[in-house]
């Protein structure tokens, strides 16, 4: 007959996790005893992302641009990380869709961009719009018109841990406060970047060195 020898202190770890304390187990002689330990994910092995574009203007009403995202895991390869992609601007304006590490977005139209939308920061109240009449004329180009479109992408590494990456594009930048303009001065002329409304010039008088 095979008695008892003892107890141990038994202790786990492994990187990126958080140990259990030290767990104590009685031994016996010529047995073999069985521990069950359960670790956390430690902050420290949570993933991370972030996008591979950076911040801009001027990509244009109702186009498609794409866009990427780049992650990591300290405790897997990227691939096993999974992938969410969303559409974060508020009000909603614009699209946003990916797969893994490819994301798109769809800016919105001219007309989208100046309609009328709730303002989520003052419940009850709109954002400025502004009507495009259907004649030569000046559209003024403001920060709530702009088109301005903010993707968001999660990543999950499928142990309770995420993270999130946003990037916000405006289809077009913005000028204001230009009224009279002095011969020889430069200026910015936002035509909308898309072929209905795109300026053109179509004539200029002799010796002039005036260009788009």
């Amino acid at each position: 007959m095979v008695g008892p020898i003892g107890g141990v202190f038994v202790y786990f770890a492994k990187d990126f996790y958080t140990p259990p304390g030290g767990m104590f187990t009685g031994v016996g002689g010529g047995l073999t005893t069985t521990v069950n330990a359960t670790m956390s994910e430690a902050a420290s092995g949570g993933p991370s992302v972030s996008f591979a574009a950076v911040a801009g203007d001027g990509f244009g009403y109702g186009t498609t641009i794409t866009l990427a995202a780049s992650a990591n895991d300290p405790n897997d390869p990227p691939a096993s990380l999974t992938y969410t992609w969303s559409n974060a601007t508020d009000p909603l304006l614009g699209s946003v869709s990916g797969a893994g590490t490819a994301g798109s977005m769809i800016f919105p139209t001219m007309t989208q961009a100046m309609a009328f939308r709730p303002n989520p920061g003052n419940p009850g109240q709109y954002l400025s719009g502004y009507k495009m009449e259907d004649r030569f004329g000046i559209l003024p180009i403001t920060s709530d018109c702009r088109g301005q479109i903010t993707a968001q992408v999660t990543v999950d590494d499928g142990r309770g841990q995420t993270a999130t990456a946003t990037i916000t594009l405006n289809a077009v930048s913005t000028l204001g406060g230009v009224k009279n303009v002095p011969i020889g001065t430069r200026i910015y002329l936002d035509s909308g970047h898309d072929n209905s409304n795109a300026w053109a010039l179509t004539a200029k008088p002799a010796g002039s060195a005036v260009s788009l």
